[in-house]
């Protein structure tokens, strides 16, 4: 059995989510389960309005023989485990 092989790409910052526009609007508008915080607007008005470090934004695309399969959103932060501020 022959398994696909994907290819993973990153990209950094809030400049970057204008480079996976296209392929972003158009997985959102291919999912049978849309939700709006998975739009494309959403996670612009979260990199303006709450990021609290934009530039560390990053987004990973999946893509396969046919393009890009799916889009990743990442960004680091701190969380409290067991009151220990933790980088997640």
């Amino acid at each position: 059995m022959t398994h696909p092989r994907y290819l993973i790409t990153e990209y950094c910052g809030p400049d970057a989510l204008r480079e996976v526009e296209a392929n972003w609007r158009r997985i959102y508008a291919e999912s049978a389960q849309k939700a709006v915080y998975h739009s494309y607007e959403a996670y612009q008005a979260y990199l303006a309005h709450v990021s609290a470090e934009p530039a560390r934004f990053k987004r990973l695309t999946f893509a396969d023989a046919h393009g890009v399969r799916a889009i990743c959103p990442l960004e680091a932060r701190a969380e409290r485990v067991m009151g220990v501020p933790t980088r997640v």
